[in-house]
């Protein structure tokens, strides 16, 4: 437990699993490193949340021993061996007590006690590729020794302080009784130590069977499954005392007494649990899918889910909860797709319920009433009759009306019929969109074009003419075909023509200052750090960006390294830059970070050269046709190459939307081309309903002209500037290199780098992108 500053202390046990929902789940663990609490261990998992394993109790005994190394000789005494063996020797006793100890979660029992770590255990690929505690959302900190009092606070914590601040006081005390004898005081400090870090590790686990407050918050639970009035009896019998608010959400939640369960739940978020910023996320989107939700409750739910988006992994439950927000946004076959992944691996039956209540609900939107019949009476098997299924029942209709399933099926018929229409129902739908948006895009593209290009994102409306938010869309896949090759090439031809200008209108600079980004025009001051990195050799100032942050040049030739400045109060973080540039490093070319720091008046970023040369160099900007090429070619090769999968970084749509929101430009700051939106409140309309996800890649964020290398053979050699790398749809990145190319070539180039990057054109997705670009 790093809150005491060494590897173990005093020790943790949670009520509550971080994958059990809204309900607890008994579970205790043991005081070392990988259970930390969650408030100390979110702030360090997001500055190192790929670091390794974490050899907690090892580190912890080291730094106990090295009270025994006698700076007088250098040598190591006995202590320090002491001290070194003890901590990791009763770890694993203690895990030893844990994996033969009956039911795993009870560790060793002896008498009313019990003593062992007995957090389960789960495997974490995704963060260290090693095993790792479960977090618990609530832990409580046990007081120091063995005790039968449970207190549902932290008060344990300060015993735990209070006994290594003892062993430091005893040993100044010994230093002095010994006459100044730093080695033997040492040691005698080393086996008080480790004798009290054995003793924090057998520390108190858990209180007895007939104490504990875990079963009956348990019994809880469990009943919701069953029957929500018999739960609300055994909560309204619980002693007083006993911190239930997470039993509490479930049942009001059961209940349909959402407005209640997101009070609840933001007042328990409050306190820093992970698990109750998804509940209050959840209950925030049932009462918008009830009709009750007003605007103050949509602008919540965003929020608190993209806090839940940030949260470490093991807090992030709500795969159901995803396919919520994917029906808000009208992206119907994300949802679908999202819902069945969430019901197929659903062990919890509330948790389970609601995930194939979502599915119905997605499929009905989606037009397949006969599938979501299917899963509506899955949910009705998996979990108990909520609030909520009899909402879905008036809207989808009763299960067994029509239904393959039949209502006396068993749950996995019901499950396995569920999931097979829903993946019927994926397949037919995983476009789906607005169709108005997609026709009025299309327009606006074909009418800057003279009417001759062509777009793949244009939908008929549904039945009866009206395009509906939730209703049937036509299916619409985005062409795509080999990079290099347009679709309009002739056959026998000498490659792409060049297009006349069938783009949107052409994009000029801000009214209020130029482009946004440029190279330095006349004379650049030059920071005393960044004179200090060059050690003598050349600087040179290649580029500026809007929030006055320059990019320097460090000596020419192969050797040559770049120092980008970011001036204090710019609001640019280059950590973050650097963070995201070493994750890409083994899988594309991009440059290799040298090393990161500052001062008072800013900081820097310094980095190794890449082979090429920008791709608005004046040499390419005189060859527009290999600069956009190798752009487009460049694209694609990054999308291929980083691996979604593996990617710990966002590029969010919601929380970009979000900024937007927040910042809200005037529409005089826009781009010309964008003012046709009108106002900010019918461009954030827009922009609250994004297309569905075509493609989801690591993107790189700012994929305009100038962050691409080429190489002499004029093929692309690297990228630079990924501070906003991150896991999107790559139109995000495809809008913004096409509509760059307007920028620094003239118009006619958009077409020509969508068919290198190998795809048509998609009006819809231009649009949306290019103006979530300018407006956050």
């Amino acid at each position: 437990m790093n809150a005491i500053g060494y590897g173990s202390g005093a020790l943790i046990a949670g009520e509550k699993g971080a994958d059990s929902g809204p309900g607890p789940e008994r579970a205790v663990g043991a005081g070392v490193v990988l259970a930390r609490a969650p408030v100390v261990d979110d702030a360090l998992r997001r500055r190192r949340q790929r670091s390794g394993r974490r050899y907690g109790t090892v580190a912890a005994a080291a730094v106990l021993g090295l009270a025994c190394w006698d700076p007088r000789d250098g040598r190591i005494g006995w202590g320090f061996n002491a001290g070194l063996l003890a901590g990791p020797v009763a770890a694993g006793l203690l895990w030893a007590a844990y994996l033969l100890g009956p039911g795993r979660r009870a560790g060793l029992r002896v008498g009313g006690w019990t003593f062992g770590a007995g957090a389960p255990l789960r495997s974490s690929r995704r963060v260290h590729g090693g095993w790792q505690l479960r977090r618990f959302p609530l832990p409580l900190v046990r007081p120091l020794g063995v005790s039968r009092e449970a207190p549902a606070d932290g008060r344990g914590l300060l015993p735990g302080l209070s006994a290594y601040c003892a062993v430091v006081l005893l040993g100044a005390g010994l230093l002095a009784l010994t006459g100044g004898d730093f080695g033997r005081a040492a040691a005698m400090v080393c086996l008080l130590a480790a004798a009290g870090h054995v003793v924090l590790l057998l520390g108190h686990q858990a209180t007895p069977a007939a104490a504990a407050p875990a079963p009956a918050l348990l019994e809880v639970t469990e009943a919701v499954q069953r029957d929500v009035a018999e739960a609300r009896r055994l909560l309204d019998a619980l002693p007083p005392g006993l911190d239930s608010r997470d039993v509490r959400m479930a049942v009001l939640i059961a209940e349909g007494r959402y407005r209640e369960t997101a009070e609840l739940a933001a007042e328990v978020a409050a306190a820093g649990d992970g698990t109750a910023v998804l509940v209050h996320a959840r209950a925030l989107a049932y009462l918008d899918e009830t009709g009750a939700a007003d605007d103050a409750d949509r602008a919540a739910f965003h929020a608190r889910y993209a806090a839940a988006r940030r949260l470490p992994r093991a807090h992030r439950t709500g795969s159901d909860l995803e396919a919520l927000r994917e029906l808000a946004l009208g992206q119907g076959g994300l949802a679908i797709d999202e819902a069945r992944s969430a019901a197929a691996v659903g062990s919890f039956p509330l948790r389970c319920g609601m995930a194939y209540a979502t599915l119905a609900l997605a499929l009905h939107r989606a037009g397949r009433p006969e599938e979501a019949r299917a899963a509506l009476a899955a949910a009705r098997e998996a979990g108990p009759a909520t609030a909520r299924l009899e909402f879905l029942t008036g809207l989808i209709g009763a299960p067994g009306d029509g239904l393959s399933v039949q209502p006396a099926a068993s749950a996995a018929q019901a499950r396995t019929s569920a999931r097979a229409a829903s993946s019927r129902a994926c397949s037919a739908a995983s476009s789906i969109g607005s169709a108005a948006r997609r026709a009025r895009a299309a327009a606006r593209w074909c009418a800057a074009s003279g009417g001759r290009s062509r777009s793949s994102g244009t939908s008929r409306a549904g039945p009866g003419g009206a395009a509906r938010r939730h209703g049937v869309q036509a299916v619409q896949q985005v062409g795509e075909h080999p990079p290099g090759r347009l679709r309009g090439e002739l056959p026998g031809g000498d490659g792409p023509r060049r297009p006349e200008n069938r783009v949107p209108a052409e994009p000029r600079p801000r009214d209020n200052g130029g482009m946004i980004a440029h190279a330095p025009e006349g004379d650049t001051e030059i920071p005393a750090a960044v004179v200090e990195l060059a050690v003598g050799e050349p600087i040179a100032a290649v580029w500026r960006n809007e929030l006055k942050g320059v990019t320097f040049r460090l000596g020419d030739g192969p050797g040559r390294r770049f120092a980008k400045w970011a001036p204090a109060g710019s609001g640019v973080d280059l950590a973050v830059e650097a963070e995201r540039t070493r994750w890409a490093r083994p899988f594309t070319a991009v440059p290799e970070v040298l090393g990161l720091g500052g001062d008072e008046h800013g900081s820097w970023l310094l980095t190794a050269g890449l082979p090429g040369r920008s791709a608005v160099e004046p040499e390419l900007r005189a060859d527009p046709e290999t600069a956009v090429r190798a752009i487009g070619e460049g694209l694609r090769a990054l999308h291929e190459a980083l691996p979604v999968a593996d990617c710990p970084y966002e590029w969010s749509t919601a929380e970009r939307v979000a900024r937007a929101a927040e910042l809200r430009r005037p529409p005089e700051e826009w781009y010309p081309a964008l003012r046709h939106h009108g106002t900010v409140e019918r461009a954030l309309a827009v922009l609250a309903d994004p297309p569905p996800v075509d493609r989801a890649v690591v993107c790189h964020g700012d994929p305009c002209a100038p962050n691409t290398l080429v190489g002499d053979d004029g093929r692309p050699s690297g990228h630079v500037d990924l501070g906003a790398l991150g896991v999107a749809d790559r139109w995000a990145d495809l809008a913004v290199a096409s509509w760059s190319t307007v920028w620094n070539y003239g118009p006619g180039w958009e077409l020509p780098l969508l068919a290198a990057y190998g795809v048509e054109p998609d009006a819809e997705r231009l649009d949306y992108y290019r103006l979530l670009w300018d407006l956050s």
